[in-house]
């Protein structure tokens, strides 16, 4: 498995356990006021993350490159971001941090899009 492949499923079973944590806490506390956060950190940072980790396993020249460092970043940077946003924006803090983490998310499904269309049927 490479690296990258590697970082991103660690990374993206670190958020199922925070999501998850997060659902237990709502349904303790039978508040769920945050279900919008609850499935955004299981949605993107979850399941996007582990697909993608699956996906650079699957087709290990993708992980070879700049386009791979740029794909982990900005996903990463931008399922924090997400995360972080929604909680000041339900907390009715800045929505400027959420603006920001959606926009990174974005660029880097562009940027994973672009790499598979040119790397995924190259050999490792």
């Amino acid at each position: 498995m490479t690296n990258i492949a590697r970082r991103f499923i660690i990374i993206a079973v670190i958020y199922a356990i925070i999501g998850m944590a997060h659902g237990i806490e709502m349904g303790i506390s039978g508040d769920h006021s945050e279900f919008t956060m609850h499935a955004h950190i299981n949605l993107v940072g979850w399941a996007s993350l582990a697909l993608y980790g699956l996906t650079y396993r699957a087709f290990p020249a993708m992980a070879v490159g700049w386009l791979a460092v740029a794909h982990f970043w900005l996903a990463n940077l931008g399922a924090l971001l997400m995360a972080i946003g929604l909680y000041l924006l339900f907390t009715n803090q800045i929505e400027v941090v959420l603006i920001v983490g959606s926009l990174l998310t974005f660029f880097a499904a562009v940027v994973f899009l672009v790499n598979f269309v040119t790397r995924s049927e190259k050999p490792a």
